[in-house]
């Protein structure tokens, strides 16, 4: 069929590609930009509201990941991930913020696995801040994505984050610069990385302050914006 637009904007590149290899989108006209974020909204301070909720002492590394309960997400791995870590002898605690159809069987997963004590379901949040300003590290375990919005949200508030090795992601998270990169799918691959970070914290924390250098050089919602523009205007 033809296209009657002028231009396709992808939030990757990796979307970018699909669109022109898979569905044959000319490719002159799709044009791949990040999503944005205001950093302003993102201090990059830690809080402890979230911990004392949940009981959770301040001393504890935690986790964190924010997404949809369903299978693509790939939560599942993320809870076998973290019962092989415990079980080596690195204790952390790990947030899982959003809803979805998954979140009955995740729930019984993680009770299954004696994850009881260190999973936190805390369901839908409209405001994810408090929580990424709670945590230590952000994990993203999708098999496909195209930009996640909550990863460059992570490494607005300056955190370190360990993502499966997938375009979305790859374009964004640096391995070994701000963050570390594990086989999709492979929760010994995930736990390997959960326990490098945990085992070496100036490592860590020089990661989550790439993080936020990477997220100012390409997450700036006004920089973003502005290659929107320059695209509409053209």
């Amino acid at each position: 069929e033809r296209l009657v637009c002028n231009k396709i904007i992808s939030v990757s590149e990796g979307m970018r590609r699909r669109l022109i290899e898979e569905y044959r989108y000319p490719k002159e006209k799709v044009v791949a930009i990040l999503n944005g974020v205001n950093l302003s909204q993102f201090s990059g301070r830690r809080e402890m509201s979230v911990r004392k909720t949940l009981k959770i002492g301040e001393l504890d590394n935690v986790l964190v990941c924010i997404a949809r309960l369903e299978q693509r997400k790939r939560v599942d791995v993320l809870l076998r991930a973290v019962a092989l870590v415990l079980k080596a002898g690195h204790p952390c605690k790990c947030i899982i913020v959003g809803d979805g159809e998954l979140q009955n069987a995740l729930v019984n997963q993680s009770l299954e696995l004696g994850l009881s004590e260190s999973v936190f379901f805390v369901g839908f949040a409209q405001d994810v801040r408090p929580y990424l300003a709670a945590s230590n590290i952000y994990v993203a375990n999708s098999e496909r994505e195209g930009s996640p919005l909550t990863l460059a949200e992570a490494m607005a508030a300056g955190l370190p984050c360990i993502a499966s090795d997938i375009a979305g992601h790859n374009e964004v998270v640096v391995h070994e610069y701000n963050g570390l990169l594990y086989t999709v799918g492979s929760p010994e691959s995930l736990a390997d990385c959960i326990q490098d970070l945990l085992a070496n914290r100036e490592r860590r924390l020089a990661m989550g302050a790439n993080s936020r250098k990477r997220a100012e050089e390409y997450f700036n919602n006004d920089a973003v914006m502005a290659k929107m523009r320059a695209v509409v205007l053209n």
